[in-house]
């Protein structure tokens, strides 16, 4: 799961609920990255690498 540090649809509670299951990694993207705009606008090279690399470590 990726979102962004300033999500208002997902809480940060909802996160950390989805979290205990193992099959779900939490990335937070922020504003220091710029990436904490929606989909990691700022970003989207972060995020994809990051999403890439989760592919990876999962196959």
């Amino acid at each position: 799961m990726t979102k962004k540090m300033e999500d208002k649809k997902m809480k940060n509670k909802q996160a950390e609920a989805l979290t205990n299951a193992r099959s779900i990694e939490k990335r937070v993207f922020t504003k220091e990255e710029h990436a904490s705009s929606h989909c990691q606008v700022g970003n989207l090279t972060l995020a994809i690498n990051y999403i890439i690399d989760w592919i990876d470590r999962k196959s």
